[in-house]
């Protein structure tokens, strides 16, 4: 690595760097923490609630609630009972509710309370409700509701923005099942802003 790359690396480490060292310095003991995060970054997007608060040090419970809803509706031609070509509409409902609560150990203890890298573990339940409606009779109108608990792995680092406020980065990871019953790893990655009070 030449000089210019050197500079240039230690110019993007600066803030990372001044933030580490400010954050070993707790002025005040800030043991609860109100965030607005996301459950998913990507596409579903889902934005959340959070709170979190110290059990013991180093160790943190949290819980969060979140969803998404989403709707679409289409037209089409189709022929009535008496033969004639008429204009349907398809009308298709998606809500889904996220929550999950997880305890969390803090991995550096020089850190304020809630600050730093983490790891937890915990459950998270989600509640699905899709709606189906056409005026084609051939298709069979109705609602289907779902309800899973699963549990969840998370690690992830609260990175400070002041003495208060925090960016919330983390990565989860949970077993899933869909409703054929196949069973895989779902990831979540989750990013948002935090207020320690």
């Amino acid at each position: 690595m030449n000089a210019k790359h050197y500079g240039a690396a230690l110019l993007l480490l600066f803030p990372f760097g001044s933030r580490a060292q400010s954050d070993s310095i707790a002025v005040s003991p800030h043991r609860h923490l109100l965030t607005v995060h996301t459950l998913h970054i990507a596409a579903p997007f889902i934005p959340a609630l959070g709170y979190e608060a110290r059990v013991r040090p180093r160790w943190g419970g949290r819980v969060s609630l979140g969803g998404r809803s989403t709707s679409y509706r289409y037209n089409y031609p189709y022929a009535d009972a008496n033969g004639l070509i008429v204009t349907g509409t398809t009308k298709y409902r998606n809500t889904e509710l996220l929550a999950d609560a997880s305890l969390n150990y803090y991995l550096q203890g020089r850190k304020p309370e809630l600050m730093g890298w983490f790891i937890g573990a915990g459950i998270i339940a989600a509640f699905s409700r899709n709606q189906f409606t056409s005026d084609d009779l051939t298709y069979r109108s109705g609602t289907h509701r779902s309800l899973a608990a699963r549990p969840i792995v998370r690690a992830g680092r609260h990175w400070a923005l002041g003495q208060r406020w925090l960016l919330d980065t983390n990565v989860a990871v949970v077993v899933w099942s869909d409703p054929d019953r196949m069973v895989y790893l779902k990831e979540f990655i989750g990013i948002g802003a935090g207020y320690r009070f």
